[in-house]
């Protein structure tokens, strides 16, 4: 079983500000849907070691960790910018309804 999730996303926003003199109270319309989801899970392991490796080196326990968090967040950054929502997959924002691609003729300066 698949763990879920629900969240909110605004549906229209119309704002009634005014000013007036005497002060007078305006009302907004603010709108929700309720909109269902699925957790995503991203993971990885380490091949097997002996326990002893892991309580007698600490630069190894320190280089392991380095790594696989490294593995994780590549995977999550990969996803996020390009990934079809397609099975597993999240949505990333190359994929997401109602962005516009814009071609540039130079590099960003850093």
């Amino acid at each position: 079983m698949r763990p879920n999730y629900v969240g909110l996303q605004r549906n229209s926003h119309a704002d009634n500000i005014v000013q007036t003199w005497p002060p007078t109270k305006s009302t907004s319309t603010l709108t929700v849907t309720a909109i269902a989801g699925r957790w995503r899970v991203i993971a990885t392991l380490s091949d097997y070691m002996p326990i002893r490796i892991w309580w007698d080196f600490q630069s190894i326990n320190n280089w392991l960790y380095d790594q696989l968090y490294g593995c994780v967040l590549d995977a999550v950054k990969q996803q996020a910018i390009a990934g079809d929502g397609g099975g597993e997959n999240m949505t990333g924002i190359l994929n997401t309804t109602g962005t516009t691609a814009v071609a540039t003729t130079q590099a960003p300066e850093h």
